[in-house]
């Protein structure tokens, strides 16, 4: 190690070669950030209590410089920065809001670091075993913030997340084993362990990022982020688990090819899951997550989702997710290797926010003073079974799942092509209405006379021209407390043909303890369908109470009249599959909810909540 000051160059000292690591980038490296190219000239190797990280030293094309983190497979650039005034130290907790540089942060995580080694040209001297405590802020469109706190100074760090396609990077290190390229075995000879406990053999397939690794013989977890080998926690109870992946298989999910790492049981009281960690050199890690027979592809987010204050929901990205789950996940088995120092019975607290097909969860963990939010997106078992090619068949899905699309659900495809079909219904029907003369050929008022047997049965005449065409007969009568029966008979005078109906009328009403009651009606009317032309008599029998010595009543004729029956009877049938699907859908959606903490009757007044939190400000 040397320090160049103006002209002169002083040694000071050596520092140790840093370990072999799967990381694409080397010095030499040239990316784009923005409006400017970059060149890789050093990088330093970060460690803290669970895990490690490497920031790369970069030197942009208008002669300023900055800083390509790289982490877990999330890449960060960032540039030195001096805000008027910073926060102490102790004044940051994860999961607290400061507003920097207009932008209001979320602490991610604060942590004790140390430098493990360094390679190449850098700003300061980073000697081994430097100190420090580094804080990690998330913001809006994937900004980033980080507080360095050492004994020299105190510096200050603001960019952004970056995709590894974002950074167009070149002249990138040939990553062993991966894209083409031998393993990282026929490079230095290392790519496995030996476990100290009972000396089975595990590999190490991701060098550099893998800090843990758990025997898969006995269970034991060892520290594999340092040459020296050791046991760090000894094998929990070892319980009867084998992976539905193998791992070290690999599958590809959205045209990305992983990895599978490590694997984990997770429980929340009596509910136990599944989890499967994934990595790409370029794209770094995500999850696979199984929950009876339900699978979920689990990635970190860049930007945090803001929590309402009620807790009812989560906004991401402009839409809400509803709360469903809230719990301490507790890990319980675990075999291969992770990127942090996994532990048994490490405790997460856990929400989750639902809008089907994706889930947003947050975990926070209390002993590492850190916050994380990641998203998981629904996908059926039959992609696992394809990813990875593999050929045993899949556990079926027990129930609903709290992400799991619901397929009776209307909209798309099918809404469309319903809409289009009740908007035509109702086109045709109203040119029906409009096109109805609707002609009234007969209007006679009558009356009923009890015991009259000289009065002559009343018999009238109309005549249907053209086409065949309906005919509505309406009756209606003066009622009290009392009943009466028309008896219709309509013959076509030259056919015979005939047609009979009978129409009953009652009106009744009176008042009790409850009130004012009626039942029955004054008025009723029925449809001839389809008379062919010609002329018609149409005889009415009256039949009374015969506790009423008259009443009065009314018939009527029209022809071609406004006819509706036949616009609901297809109504109806229109309506059968769609009414059907929304039952399916509604029961759909209450098995899903029968799993949750939560009633959703109550999240339309969560819903009123505002956006809110404690915020450090200057």
């Amino acid at each position: 190690m040397a320090v160049r000051e103006g002209v002169s160059v002083e040694s000071i000292g050596k520092t140790s070669t840093l370990p072999p690591d799967i990381s694409p980038i080397q010095v030499g490296t040239q990316g784009r950030f923005g409006e400017n190219s970059f060149t890789v000239l050093g990088r330093v190797r970060l460690r803290w209590r669970l895990g490690a990280w490497t920031e790369w030293f970069i030197e942009f094309s208008d002669d300023t410089t900055g800083w390509l983190a790289e982490a877990q497979g999330f890449f960060m650039v960032s540039r030195t920065h001096a805000p008027e005034k910073l926060p102490r130290q102790h004044e940051l907790q994860a999961g607290k809001s400061i507003r920097w540089a207009g932008v209001v942060m979320t602490v991610a995580d604060v942590k004790e670091t140390k430098v493990e080694g360094c390679e190449g040209e850098l700003p300061y001297i980073a000697p081994p075993g430097r100190d420090s405590v580094s804080a990690d802020l998330t913001g809006p469109n994937s900004a980033l913030g980080c507080i360095e706190y050492s004994n020299e100074q105190v510096r200050a760090f603001f960019g952004r997340y970056c995709r590894f396609d974002e950074l167009s990077l070149t002249n990138l290190r040939a990553v062993p084993g991966w894209f083409g390229n031998p393993p990282l075995a026929h490079e230095t000879g290392v790519n496995a362990v030996n476990c100290p406990r009972c000396g089975g053999e595990s590999q190490v397939r991701a060098p550099g990022n893998t800090v843990t690794v758990v025997c898969g013989r006995c269970g034991a977890v060892l520290d594999v982020a340092s040459p020296n080998v050791a046991i760090i926690a000894e094998a929990a109870k070892r319980l009867n688990i084998s992976p539905l992946i193998p791992l070290g298989s690999r599958g590809i999910f959205f045209d990305i090819e992983y990895e599978a790492m490590g694997f984990m049981q997770r429980a929340d009281g009596p509910y136990t899951w599944f989890e499967y960690l994934l990595f790409n050199p370029h794209h770094g890690y995500t999850w696979l997550v199984n929950y009876k027979g339900h699978w979920n592809f689990v990635e970190r987010l860049l930007n945090f989702p803001e929590e309402s204050v009620s807790g009812g929901y989560a906004v991401y990205e402009g839409e809400n997710y509803q709360v469903f789950l809230r719990g301490v996940a507790t890990v319980r088995y675990v075999v291969g290797e992770f990127y942090w120092r996994i532990d048994f019975g490490e405790k997460a607290v856990t929400a989750d926010f639902i809008k089907p097909p994706h889930v947003v969860s947050r975990e926070i963990y209390p002993e590492l003073h850190e916050v994380t939010w990641s998203r998981g997106t629904y996908i059926p078992p039959e992609q696992i079974l394809s990813a990875f090619n593999l050929k045993q068949k899949m556990p079926d899905p027990v129930g609903v799942y709290l992400n799991q699309p619901n397929p009776w659900k209307e909209g798309g495809y099918f809404g469309a092509t319903t809409l289009f079909f009740l908007a035509l219904l109702m086109l045709i029907q109203i040119i029906s209405v409009g096109r109805a003369r609707n002609q009234e050929v007969i209007n006679q008022s009558l009356t009923y006379i009890r015991g009259d047997t000289n009065m002559p049965t009343p018999t009238f005449e109309f005549e249907v021209k053209g086409k065949p065409q309906a005919v509505r007969i309406d009756s209606s009568a003066s009622l009290d407390n009392s009943w009466i029966e028309l008896a219709f008979e309509v013959r076509n005078v030259k056919t015979g043909d005939t047609r009979q109906f009978v129409e009953g009328l009652e009106f009744y009403h009176g008042s009790d303890s409850d009130g004012y009651w009626s039942e029955g009606s004054f008025h009723k009317n029925e449809i001839l369908p389809g008379l062919a032309s010609g002329k018609y008599q149409m005889v009415v029998d009256p039949e009374a109470d015969p506790q009423q010595e008259q009443i009065g009543y009314n018939v009527a004729v029209h022809i071609d009249p406004p006819v509706w029956r036949n616009f609901f009877l297809c109504l109806g049938a229109l309506l059968i599959y769609p009414l059907y699907r929304y039952w399916r859908s509604t029961s759909f959606e209450q098995a899903r909810w029968s799993e949750s903490d939560f009633n959703t009757q109550g999240f339309s007044l969560l819903l009123r909540g505002t956006m809110t939190n404690e915020i450090w400000s200057p």
